[in-house]
């Protein structure tokens, strides 16, 4: 989302860099770990304690991705004042 908002503004605005560089580096995390999952739950004896553990962790994994959306649109409108 930042890749259009930097685009709107002639200047260059450090806090939407910094926003791109975050927003970049949490993406690659959560990449990696929905790789993780996929790749455990993948194998013919899947390494959770229970079916209900790995439904936990998937779980978790939507708690994560939501809670960085959130964070993503509160930063995207606090860089309204780059104007």
């Amino acid at each position: 989302m930042s890749e259009p908002l930097a685009k709107l503004y002639d200047k260059k605005c450090p806090e939407i860099e910094a926003v791109r560089r975050q927003a970049t580096h949490d993406h690659q995390r959560l990449l990696g770990h929905l790789d993780e999952l996929i790749a455990k739950l993948n194998v013919l004896e899947p390494n959770f304690a229970s079916w209900q553990a790995a439904m936990e962790q998937v779980e978790s994994f939507a708690d994560t991705l939501e809670q960085h959306e959130e964070q993503e649109s509160a930063s995207i409108s606090a860089l309204t004042s780059c104007t």
